[in-house]
Order: structure tokens, then sequence, then C-alpha cells
């Protein structure tokens, strides 16, 4: 029943992308006027950040043990978040020399860069670590 319902939900998915990627092919760019398949990515975004939700809360009910292990991701995650920021400073934005570039922009383009390179160092490490671990037992 499950998979039936993926299934239906798939089709109708694509039948909304297929009708907004022709209508951006054809779309001529002008000034201040968003092609149609932004929006399209808006309404996608929102669905898959409500399935997500309703996912987890779901999750949840049906295990409470699994609570301890999420608010351990969720405190490890604030934890890069907050180190990534404060790596961060975003003081350089002027010398890009985009005028609509602010420094809180290159601040934020500045932390996710740093939690991009503190997450591949991470998984990096757990594998060797992991690899070592295994050799030497």
């Amino acid at each position: 029943m499950v998979s039936r319902i993926t299934s239906i939900i798939l089709v109708v998915l694509i039948l909304i992308g297929v009708p907004l990627f022709i209508m951006a092919l054809g779309a001529e760019e002008e000034p201040g006027k968003a092609d149609p398949i932004l929006y399209g990515i808006y309404v996608y975004f929102a669905l898959a950040a409500i399935v997500t939700l309703f996912g987890s809360i779901t999750g949840i009910l049906a295990n409470p043990k699994g609570l301890k292990s999420i608010a351990i991701g969720l405190v490890g995650m604030l934890i890069v978040i907050g180190l990534a920021w404060t790596l961060s400073t975003g003081s350089d934005y002027d010398s890009y020399g985009i005028e609509s570039l602010t420094e809180g922009a290159a601040h934020m383009s500045g932390m996710f860069l740093y939690m991009i390179y503190i997450l591949t160092i991470g998984a990096i490490g757990s594998v060797l670590f992991a690899g070592v671990f295994r050799f030497i037992k």
C-alpha cells in the first residue's frame, strides 16, 4: 500500500516538473522576472521539508528510545555550525569586487565552506580510524 502511494506521488511530481522544465527552456531572460522553474523548486523544497518533518516526528513517536541519538546528532551539528561560524569572518567581502555582496553574506558563505571542510575531515578521519582500529583488533 505504501509503495503504491509513493508511486502515485512520484508520478504527480513528475507531471508537475516536466511542464515547468519545458516552460523554463522557453522562457526568455527578462530583468526582474524569475524563471518558472524557480517556483517549482520552491514547491519541491517545501514538500521535501514537510515530508522530512513528518517522517522525523513519526519515527520519534514510533521509537522514543531513538530520541537520545537524535539529540546527540543535533548537538553535534550545532557544535559544527558554531565552530564554522567562529572560524569565518566575512571581512574580505570587498575584495571580491561584487557590489551587492555584503559582509553578512560573505560571513555566511564562509561558514558553509568551513562546515564542508570540517565534515569532510571528520568523515575521512572516521573512515581511517575505523580501518586502523579494525586492523589493530
